[in-house]
């Protein structure tokens, strides 16, 4: 950089040459320059030095010559250059070193702004996903509302059916109750009958099988009566022939001895006709099956069903068992008194001629 030795006017030379001289002796940049170094003081020429970068002698020589000509006068005119640098370089340190602290506190304040930049992308993120988690909380809502609406109305149904299920129940068990209870009477009935019926089927077997022995030994009584009787009627024709021929003859026959032969053949006969119509005869005993009372029918209501008289009970008129073994035995043994037509005499027996109570 030149030096300060430049021809520079003295005192107040500039206040008798013309501005438009200075103007032109100055349009050079190196006369300017030289002329600016040389009113500045050695702060002044330290600081052009610290500020020269080529473009300085460029602003000067075009843009602010005249003004930094007259600044630079007026501080030499006035003797305060070198306060004014130093102020200026004062005013420069500090500015320096506010400047220093603004980009220091721009750097603290760009660090924490990029740090709140990332917390709020944080935070918004984390807003985002809340709002995502809220939105879905939400669709969740009011799927459980619309399915706890849903679960309500068809619990209500269900409440409703099972309320008319347990009043249908209700009458379903009542009906029941009724119908057990008809059953159970029907089932008494049934098993009674079917206890009466076994019953009957029993005496009806042994009434077929007394039936059947009667029959034989009907059959051999009688082949026994017509042989008796052809005998007899034989005898019979022999004694006439034997009386004729006795009178014929002449002969005397014993005839008292011979009608009483005849006489009790005879009897003998007729016994053996009362003990036929006894084995067979037109009426028959049977018995009520509950309370045991015995009755006595015509023949033609065996194996039908009557009721009895003192209990109402309707049972099968079957004839007795007993009865007829008791009159077999009679016959074959040939007792007198079911000869003679005598009845043994029987208690708790009813004798009807016909079926009253049925």
């Amino acid at each position: 950089m030149p030096s300060n030795d430049v021809n520079l006017p003295d005192g107040n030379a500039t206040d008798t040459r013309d501005s438009p001289e200075i103007i032109s002796m100055l349009r050079e940049p190196a006369a300017a320059e030289k002329v600016l170094l040389g009113l500045l003081g050695p702060d002044d020429t330290k600081i052009m030095q610290e500020y020269d970068d080529g473009g300085l002698r460029q602003n000067l020589s075009y843009h602010a010559l005249a003004a930094c000509l007259h600044f630079a006068m007026w501080l030499r005119e006035n003797g305060e250059s070198s306060l004014a640098s130093r102020e200026r370089d004062e005013a420069r340190a500090r500015v320096a070193e506010l400047e220093e602290k603004v980009r220091n506190v721009e750097e603290i304040m760009k660090h924490q702004v990029q740090e709140y930049k990332s917390k709020l992308n944080g935070l918004q993120n984390d807003v985002d996903q809340q709002r995502q988690k809220a939105a879905f909380c939400e669709r969740k809502w009011k799927q459980q509302l619309a399915l706890h609406q849903e679960k309500s109305t068809r619990l209500e149904e269900v409440l409703r059916q099972l309320v008319e299920a347990n009043s249908n129940l209700a009458k379903d068990t009542q009906s029941l109750d009724v119908a057990r209870t008809r059953i159970e009477k029907l089932t008494g009935a049934l098993t009674r009958t079917r206890k009466l019926y076994k019953q009957a089927e029993v005496e009806v077997k042994k009434v077929q099988q007394d039936c059947e022995m009667d029959r034989i030994l009907g059959e051999i009584e009688k082949e026994e009566r017509v042989k008796k009787r052809i005998a007899l009627t034989t005898e019979l024709e022999l004694v006439e022939d034997f009386q004729n021929q006795n009178q014929k003859e002449g002969g005397i026959m014993p005839t008292l001895e011979l009608n009483k032969d005849v006489s009790k053949q005879v009897n003998e006969a007729k016994n053996v006709d009362g003990e036929v119509e006894a084995q067979h005869p037109s009426t028959f005993w049977t018995r009520c099956h509950c309370c045991n009372v015995r009755y006595k029918f015509s023949r033609v209501h065996v194996n039908h069903l009557l009721r009895c008289q003192a209990c109402s009970a309707a049972f099968v008129a079957t004839e007795e068992v007993s009865t007829i073994y008791r009159r077999r035995h009679l016959v074959d043994t040939g007792s007198q008194v079911t000869a003679s037509g005598r009845k043994p005499p029987d208690h708790g027996m009813v004798s009807l001629k016909g079926p009253g109570g049925s």
